[in-house]
């Protein structure tokens, strides 16, 4: 179903409460192209070197974005056991997956992992006991994962949680091949967990969080401009720069609908 209609939208506080404001000069203003329907449960979505759309199914695996949606890479190829929260393409005919604790780098070709690390940050939150809990356990979850082409870094933005409660919230940094992290970022004004992320040029990246998509400048440490898609999606579970037809793809997972946007 094809769709032209202009988005335009003022810029927002980052959250509701937050006491730091984006710029109000600033906004986003995109046309809607397109919407796709899913038929399955699709928690991401991303762009091959090749121009080909893909789309993570929650019970497959990867998958080809049109139908009748080929298996590329079935889930327990991945990260066995585990929920895959999100996917992104890298060059070399592979691609990055992330779950709960740690991201794997995977050769589509020979199904052979390439790399893995633990998004652990250096400096983790000290656990704080209470009588009815003693012992408290602290993990990550990232729901988003971005490969950085130009400058060859992959980005996941988890949250550092006691037991169920949130209690850290960060952007870190890592390289294909090292376990390591590279760089960790506090991102105090983001309550939550992105849902989608990617890359838009060095440094730039669009993060996805509800309804709203924010533009985030890593290097400088700043937030530039938000886009409120409140009443056009559900909630954001992926997000995707096809560069063939200069488009931002939205996935509205729990709409189980995926949205093309021209890139802002």
């Amino acid at each position: 179903m094809k769709m032209h209609r202009v988005v335009a939208v003022a810029v927002v506080a980052l959250l509701a409460g937050c006491a730091r404001q984006l710029p109000k000069s600033e906004q986003f203003t995109s046309t809607e192209r397109s919407q796709q329907s899913l038929t399955f449960d699709p928690t991401g979505v991303t762009v091959d070197e090749n121009g080909r759309r893909l789309l993570w199914d929650s019970q497959r695996g990867l998958v080809t974005a049109t139908a009748p949606h080929e298996l590329i890479l079935d889930t327990r190829q991945a990260i066995s056991s585990a929920v895959i929260e999100d996917v992104v393409s890298m060059p070399n005919n592979r691609v990055g997956v992330i779950a709960r604790n740690e991201g794997r780098v995977i050769d589509l070709g020979t199904k052979a992992v390439v790399s893995r690390f633990c998004y652990l940050p250096g400096s983790l939150p000290q656990p704080n006991p209470t009588p009815e809990n003693p012992q408290p356990t602290l993990s990550q979850l990232s729901r988003s994962i971005a490969f950085g082409v130009d400058e060859g870094r992959i980005y996941v933005q988890p949250q550092t949680f006691q037991d169920a409660r949130a209690i850290d919230t960060q952007l870190g940094q890592f390289e294909i091949g090292n376990e390591q992290p590279l760089d960790w970022q506090q991102m105090e004004e983001l309550e939550g967990i992105a849902g989608g992320m990617v890359i838009t040029k060095q440094n730039r990246m669009l993060i996805g969080l509800g309804t709203r998509i924010y533009e985030y400048d890593a290097l400088g440490k700043r937030w530039v401009r938000g886009l409120d898609l409140s009443g056009r999606l559900v909630s954001i579970e992926g997000l995707a720069i096809d560069r063939t037809t200069n488009s931002l793809l939205v996935l509205d997972g729990p709409g189980r609908r995926l949205l093309e946007f021209d890139v802002p």
